[in-house]
């Protein structure tokens, strides 16, 4: 079974900030240690960068050590949000769960927790929702909080 999985690479692009374009961060409060490269924001945050929006109460991002460059990034809230354009042909992604991480050195993105991704009408809902960006592949494992329900409208093209 071959499933669409536009919407999750959207993500995975979106959560890989790219900084030909200016990435804005504001919170209730921010702290970075310069020893772990761990830069910390709080309450009320809300990261936009072109029409990509992230929000959640905690967002954290880490630096690798020897390139200074974004190696993981971690939001929560109840839940986080994301949403954007990615594709210009595609229309805008909407995820949320309680946890959304993503590691950009192995391009891997999770959604933990009430993870819902919505792309025109198809929803992808689990407990948790994973997306390996080297692999292509979309997961989401066996969850004492419940099945995974994929609601695609258009079941002509999604490969199934």
């Amino acid at each position: 079974m071959k499933m669409r999985v536009s919407f999750l690479t959207a993500i995975l692009i979106a959560c890989n900030v790219s900084f030909a374009q200016e990435l804005t961060i504001s919170s209730d409060s921010f702290h970075y240690d310069n020893q772990t490269g761990i830069a910390t924001y709080s309450g009320n945050v809300v990261a936009t960068q072109g029409d990509r929006r992230l929000t959640g109460n905690h967002l954290e991002i880490y630096r690798n050590e020897k390139t200074g460059k974004m190696d993981t990034l971690i939001v929560q809230g109840k839940p986080a949000h994301y949403q954007g354009t990615v594709e210009p042909d595609k229309p805008p992604v909407f995820a949320n769960a309680n946890k959304i991480t993503y590691d950009v050195t192995k391009k891997f993105l999770t959604l933990t927790g009430n993870a819902e991704v919505k792309q025109n009408d198809d929803i992808y809902r689990a407990h948790q929702i994973e997306y390996d960006g080297i692999k292509d592949t979309v997961y989401s494992p066996p969850s004492k909080q419940g099945q995974t329900t994929i609601i695609l409208k258009d079941v002509e093209n999604a490969g199934i």
